[in-house]
């Protein structure tokens, strides 16, 4: 799917919205999009650039950059390269100190955050399943 620049500038700034909310991070200055193959950030002269090759890649570029301007950081580049196509958590959700759905949505959000794009929930034969269709037919 195309995105129009009024459309993308929407999408990028949602995503920035979640990562700075995650991470309780909170600032006045401006962020260039630029496009990159892999996460990019860099501050320079007072001006924040990101750029990511998917949506975790760029959220990763937001966090990073929060995460070196809490530091008081005036200058930085971040360049990384993505090693695997697919990167996440495994979760138990079977029994014994289930998550609830809240919380794993700010889990969800916290790992878009570092970057990751995939979550896989296990869960064991803890649920009774009933037979909607007769195989004797």
């Amino acid at each position: 799917m195309a995105f129009d620049a009024g459309m993308l500038r929407l999408v990028v700034n949602e995503i920035k919205n979640l990562v700075f909310d995650t991470i309780g991070y909170k600032t006045a200055t401006e962020f260039e999009i630029t496009e990159s193959d892999g996460v990019f950030a860099e501050k320079k002269d007072g001006k924040i650039t990101v750029g990511g090759k998917t949506i975790p890649m760029l959220a990763r570029a937001f966090f990073l950059s929060a995460m070196k301007e809490k530091k008081g950081e005036t200058e930085f580049k971040i360049e990384e390269k993505a090693h695997f196509s697919t990167c996440g958590m495994l979760i138990d959700v079977s029994r014994n100190a289930v998550l609830k759905v809240s919380a794993l949505k700010r889990y969800i959000n916290h790992m878009v955050s570092l970057g990751m794009n995939a979550v896989i929930l296990y869960m064991e034969d803890v649920f009774t399943l009933v037979l909607v269709w007769d195989l004797k037919d």
